[in-house]
């Protein structure tokens, strides 16, 4: 099987785990509502965890079974949220960028992040746009809010 580039990935709507893993830190990276979309999932995950253990202990299985079945919970938990939730913000906002600006700005954001760039000096889209000559043309350069009064 042919590994394919998180570009024609991301064309083709087919997404490897590896790279919806990274989609959702770009995800993670850009929310708004990090409280909302990431730390309530994680703390409902732990809850239902806790509870349903001790509801399978205190029903008589045995200690093995009820740690295997939350483990198999948390594997599906996680699976569900990074490649039904986390990964389609982090597309969402990656097609934003693509709209805005256009496809070398988009591409440049992910490239990016994919190389660890973020981390180190921030996400700043409009330099990226300015970099790839993207940013004259633009929507965003040309929205009436970035207009300078005569």
């Amino acid at each position: 099987m042919e590994t394919k580039t998180p570009l024609e990935q991301l064309e083709s709507g087919r997404l490897s785990f590896g790279f919806t893993m990274r989609l959702a830190r770009i995800a993670y990276t850009v929310s708004k509502r990090k409280l909302l979309h990431f730390c309530l999932p994680v703390v409902v995950l732990v809850a239902v965890i806790l509870g349903g253990g001790k509801f399978l202990l205190d029903d008589g299985m045995s200690r093995y079974d009820a740690i295997g079945i939350a483990v198999g919970v948390f594997a599906f938990y996680s699976w569900f949220l990074t490649a039904f939730i986390w990964a389609p913000q982090a597309v969402a906002f990656l097609v934003m960028v693509e709209d805005m600006f256009g496809p070398k700005t988009m591409h440049g954001v992910l490239n990016e992040f994919l190389t660890g760039k973020v981390r180190s000096e921030g996400l700043n889209v409009m330099r990226t746009a300015k970099l790839v000559g993207e940013y004259e043309g633009s929507d965003y350069a040309k929205s009436p809010a970035r207009q300078m009064p005569d």
